[in-house]
């Protein structure tokens, strides 16, 4: 088996790479014709030196140096003339374009007891996202809250989070921002989104299909089935979740684990406090006692603002 090229270099005593090692690195595994130049490929190496006094006409890396090297922008896969949007370029349909999107954009952490947070937001767009997700789940008083359903993390409000999106949404871009909104919200709430939606956003809002190049109808393009396919994974149609008590086999202490029942297995995670959850300690007690009630099946729609969807209807 062959061995990485970074262990060969830590085996050794001295845990150096010289510029015949780096060179051939180049050369092999990243494939770059430039550096079968030597006074190149040294160079190139005197930029990632810690060490002045090793500015030598054979430097070396240690392998902190060389850590760094293979996370720098010069290693990157970009091709860094595309940094530059070309504005003469823009009149094709929204789909022929790669969007700087971001998935989960209100979570801090992981997936299961992070904090939610109206930083995250701001920080997606004013580092040039232009498509950020909201997964929105029935609220209090009539409106939405934002969380990862059916776990424990924790829940900002909607309005709070369309207020955040329109104060930094072109701060970095000029371009659309598209959102990208995981609707599990009754009816109700879903008309009070929409209400909400134009009372922020006002004219910045796209409410009409703009008058522009359309994608041709009928045959012209191969139908796409729109269905989800199964996967036993998918925990979002759970029967149950909450808090589960397992039994320590050691210590024979009980240890509170979130946990998800499906209609075949159930899944729980490392131990978790027990003090922790949601501000709301109704909902929360829901959680660990009784089956959470069914909301309306999940609904996958594009926003942008720029953009809009009837959600009302």
């Amino acid at each position: 088996m062959e061995i990485p090229f970074i262990q060969r270099f830590i085996d050794r005593p001295e845990q150096r790479i010289s510029l015949e090692d780096f060179k051939g690195f180049l050369l092999d595994s990243q494939k770059e014709p430039w550096a079968a130049d030597n006074d190149k490929v040294q160079e190139f190496m005197l930029g990632y030196l810690k060490d002045p006094l090793r500015e030598v006409e054979q430097p070396y890396f240690h392998q902190d140096e060389y850590l760094t090297y293979l996370f720098s922008r010069e290693n990157t896969i970009w091709d860094s003339s595309l940094d530059q949007v070309c504005p003469d370029n823009m009149s094709n349909p929204l789909s022929h374009y790669w969007i700087s999107s971001s998935h989960n954009t209100y979570l801090t952490g992981d997936q299961f007891s992070s904090e939610s947070s109206l930083e995250a937001y701001a920080r997606c767009l004013r580092m040039g996202c232009r498509c950020i997700e909201l997964d929105c789940w029935d609220g209090p008083d009539g409106m939405p809250v934002i969380y990862h359903g059916h776990t424990l993390t924790t829940k900002i409000k909607f309005c709070d989070v369309l207020t955040t999106i329109k104060e930094h949404a072109f701060v970095t871009s000029d371009f659309p921002v598209i959102l990208s909104i995981e609707d599990h919200c009754s009816i109700v709430q879903q008309r009070n989104m929409a209400t909400s939606f134009r009372k922020v956003f006002g004219d910045m809002l796209l409410t009409k299909a703009v008058d522009h190049k359309k994608l041709a109808e009928g045959s012209a393009y191969e139908e796409v089935s729109t269905s989800t396919p199964y996967s036993e994974n998918d925990i979002s149609n759970s029967i149950k979740n909450g808090i589960l008590y397992l039994e320590d086999p050691i210590n024979h202490e009980w240890y509170p684990h979130f946990f998800v029942l499906t209609s075949s297995k159930i899944y729980y995670s490392e131990e978790t406090s027990s003090n922790q959850g949601n501000d709301d300690d109704e909902e929360h007690r829901e959680s660990t006692t009784a089956v959470r009630r069914r909301h309306a099946p999940p609904q996958l729609c594009l926003i942008s603002c720029c953009a809009a969807g009837e959600l009302s209807r």
